[in-house]
């Protein structure tokens, strides 16, 4: 798994980042970091978030060690809102394997 602890936000919590690759606008998958992970959805940093509008559907996958075995989660979202630095993005129909490795990120993150 390639994450890693940032500092701690505001609210005392660790902040978590994640690599991922990301599809959106049919451009293939590229790299880049999430954060803000939840089962209702993530933030892409992304140096340039204008190429995307609200309610792109996105793609989003990314690698779990979970029980001793890695596995790749593939999700499907659309982008809900867009900001300088990236787009906050909201799941959708989440099988039960990628919904229990976000709701394992939730813990690390709410650590």
């Amino acid at each position: 798994m390639m994450f890693k602890r940032l500092n701690k936000n505001n609210a005392g919590k660790q902040a978590l980042s994640l690599d991922a690759m990301v599809n959106y606008k049919n451009l293939g998958y590229q790299r880049h970091r999430l954060s803000d992970i939840s089962v209702q959805g993530a933030f892409v940093n992304m140096t340039e978030p204008r190429v995307l509008k609200k309610y792109d559907p996105v793609k989003v996958a990314f690698k779990l060690r979970e029980h001793g075995e890695t596995n790749i989660h593939l999700l499907k979202g659309r982008v809900s809102d867009i900001v300088r630095n990236g787009a906050h993005i909201t799941f959708q129909d989440i099988d039960l394997q990628s919904y229990s490795a976000l709701l394992q990120l939730e813990e690390i993150q709410n650590k």
